[in-house]
């Protein structure tokens, strides 16, 4: 397990992510692969919520409505739960508003993530390249003879900027998709928030988590076991949010 990470301000938040249950997942929950974000608990008590991710998914945004403590974990069906940050136990609460923390990846992970940033400028580049070449072709402003009348110089109806653009996007997210879709299939891992009253520290954290099976593909079935494991004791406030991180 790695050492807890330190986030950019100072409040506590818990996160959890997807973790094999032998637990009885609940009747309407998603295969992991087909699923990009949920939550768990007691959704209104913090507002908690993963914004966003950069793109080479090395930082993540998450928002707290109301003070909290926290933990963030992350997940791959079939490996071992991975603890990434975990607030002190003498720490104050996390502070509302929105908090970016650091990632750690594997090298792979790294290395994906880069190649999504360059596929991103190239999509942006590509879709530029077409606008403008739209715009080369945009008919020149009408002609009139003597009398006033308009002189026909061909050309149908011009698209407008947002047809262009939309036209733009397919046409380039259809060669990037072709493109990546004939690599190979990387297993889905997920970040996940669990936001709490109570505070938790990594001597306590450690342990629960060692003590879970390897996580399957049933996320919300995987966040149900976490929180089990960390709260069963405890009378507490929580609440968990996930997101697809690859």
């Amino acid at each position: 397990m790695p050492s807890a990470a330190t986030f950019c301000s100072t409040t506590g938040v818990v996160a959890v992510i997807l973790l094999s249950a032998c637990h009885k997942s609940p009747p309407h929950s998603a295969p992991a692969s087909r699923t990009e974000r949920g939550a768990l608990g007691d959704t209104t008590a913090f507002g908690a919520d993963i914004v966003r991710f950069n793109g080479t998914r090395t930082q993540a945004t998450y928002r707290l409505a109301a003070p909290g403590h926290v933990l963030l974990l992350a997940l791959s069906p079939g490996e071992r739960i991975e603890r990434i940050a975990v607030s002190a136990a003498d720490a104050a609460p996390m502070r509302v508003g929105q908090h970016t923390t650091y990632l750690p990846l594997k090298p792979d992970e790294f290395a994906a993530g880069v190649q999504r940033a360059v596929n991103q400028e190239e999509l942006d580049r590509c879709i530029e390249d077409q606008r403008n070449a739209a715009d080369r072709r945009r008919p020149k402003p009408e002609k009139r003879d003597s009398t006033g009348r308009v002189i026909s110089e061909g050309g149908g109806r011009e698209e407008s900027p947002m047809e262009i653009q939309r036209r733009a996007e397919r046409n380039c997210g259809a060669r990037l998709n072709s493109r990546i879709s004939q690599q190979p299939a990387r297993r889905p891992r997920y970040l996940a928030l669990i936001a709490t009253d109570v505070a938790l520290s990594a001597d306590q954290v450690d342990p629960w988590l060692n003590s879970l099976p390897v996580p399957t593909e049933d996320v919300l079935a995987a966040l149900t076991a976490v929180a089990d494991v960390l709260f069963r004791d405890r009378r507490a406030a929580w609440s968990a949010v996930y997101r697809r991180w690859w």
